[in-house]
């Protein structure tokens, strides 16, 4: 039998294909080469995925046996219904791409857009963590694109002037999602290729922590590689239960604990037997991290704390205070809650706490930007606030709802998903403590 659908010719459509290479032809109509099966001319934007046995392709036409009455015209209506909801779906995902581009969610879409805002950044003071979109890679020739993207980055930023810098790595791109018995070691292989190169331009590496099934690997692989190079940190989730643990254990090693670890919220949705729910638990094991972090590292300990929450950069200035023997680091994303990271920037200046911002680049920016959303729905409430943000208060309680079902619509057309909001902002208390700190450092805030 002939089984067909169609499918976009984005990337997460290509992938959803499973099979073969799906190219565009110089006419403008669009082929997908599968195994053992056929090819098939399209409109552009459409390809007609077939799946066909070889034994059946071979088979003579008669012995096929009949087709049932009406199959033909059943597959036609379907085809007709299908193609402007592809089509649909193609034009949204365009607009979200060109949308996250715009608002700063995204440097771009190449490496050299990337480069470009680090200059700009760099003249500010501000470091960069560079990241080329995409994770959860199935094939071995897109893992190893994906490493010759970050080879690219690298030189690119080298040439460009990028001083310092960071790259940040996931496992599931580099190899851990292969379908081969020795993916993990073929994992630790690509990224050392990449943590070799940004070894001998200076730049650090860290390798972003994925579901809690990815940990154990994860951390065995960045304690050989930072061992070997001393160039690489990790990231541990305030949402997991184990991960105090494991800082401890990161602690206990001076070489991990001097280059740093990267302290987050976390956004993976784990089972509640391994994981924190709710905000308050969640932030409470977070501000205990950070205390561990500061008083249990060695003297020199690098802290890195990334966050939007004015209560866990309150916790981290206050910290980092009674422990002057370490060094502080607030990381951000681009695009979100930007007057407090301007604010953080010159507090930084004044201080002498470093402040990075993340520079994501990729061809197609909004997966990600729906993905975080998702997520972290507090990035999208974040997002459109921080838009909003000069309108009057009821315009913009108009403004969010009216956005938030926006967003779900597109978010649901993308991914087939619902998008949850429960933001979990700092409270106006905790805004106006740090505020007071940061006024007694001689830092100027917003009146």
């Amino acid at each position: 039998m002939l089984n067909s659908k169609v499918v976009s010719t984005g990337n997460a459509s290509f992938e959803s294909a499973g099979r073969g290479t799906i190219q565009p032809s110089r006419s403008g109509l669009c082929e997908q080469r599968a195994n053992g099966g056929a090819v098939f001319g399209a409109r552009p934007g459409i390809v007609a995925v077939s799946d066909v046995r070889q034994s059946e392709a071979r088979a003579p036409i008669a012995k096929r046996g009949k087709e049932p009455a009406g199959k033909n015209a059943h597959s036609s209506l379907l085809g007709f219904v299908a193609s402007p909801l592809v089509l649909l779906k193609d034009g949204v995902q365009w607009v979200a791409d060109e949308y996250c581009v715009r608002k700063s969610y995204v440097a771009g879409r190449t490496a050299q857009d990337a480069v470009d805002v680090a200059r700009e950044l760099q003249k500010r003071e501000v470091s960069s963590i560079f990241n080329c979109l995409g994770e959860h890679s199935k094939a071995e020739a897109d893992v190893e694109k994906t490493v010759e993207e970050y080879l690219e980055l690298v030189g690119l930023a080298s040439k460009g002037g990028i001083g310092q810098a960071t790259l940040a790595i996931r496992p599931s791109a580099f190899g851990a999602d292969v379908s081969r018995e020795d993916r993990w070691e073929y994992c630790y292989e690509n990224m050392r290729t990449v943590v070799e190169a940004a070894k001998r331009e200076g730049y650090l590496v860290c390798i972003d922590m994925e579901n809690l099934s990815y940990c154990d690997k994860t951390l065995e692989i960045h304690r050989r590689l930072q061992e070997k190079f001393g160039n690489v940190s990790t990231v541990l989730q305030a949402n997991v239960k184990r991960s105090m643990q494991d800082l401890l254990a990161i602690l206990e090693n001076p070489a991990l604990a001097k280059i740093g670890t990267r302290l987050v919220r976390g956004i993976y949705e784990e089972d509640e037997s391994v994981s924190y729910k709710g905000h308050e638990r969640i932030h409470g094991n977070y501000s205990e991290m950070m205390r561990a972090a500061f008083e249990k590292g060695p003297k020199g300990a690098h802290i890195i704390v990334g966050t939007h929450h004015e209560g866990r950069v309150l916790d981290a200035l206050r910290l980092w205070a009674k422990h002057p023997d370490k060094t502080l680091e607030i990381q951000m994303l681009r695009g979100i809650k930007e007057d407090l990271a301007e604010l953080l920037i010159r507090a930084g200046k004044i201080m002498g706490f470093g402040v990075s911002l993340y520079v994501p680049h990729g061809r197609h920016p909004a997966p990600y930007v729906l993905r975080r959303m998702g997520k972290s729905p507090s990035f999208a409430q974040m997002g459109v606030a921080n838009t909003v943000s000069g309108l009057p208060k009821p315009i913009q309680a108009v403004v969010l709802h009216a956005t938030h079902l926006i967003f779900n619509g597109v978010y649901r057309i993308v991914t087939g998903k619902k998008l949850k909001i429960e933001a979990a902002p700092g409270t106006e208390e905790e805004k106006r403590q740090l505020y007071l700190l940061l006024q007694e450092k001689g830092v100027q805030v917003p009146a």
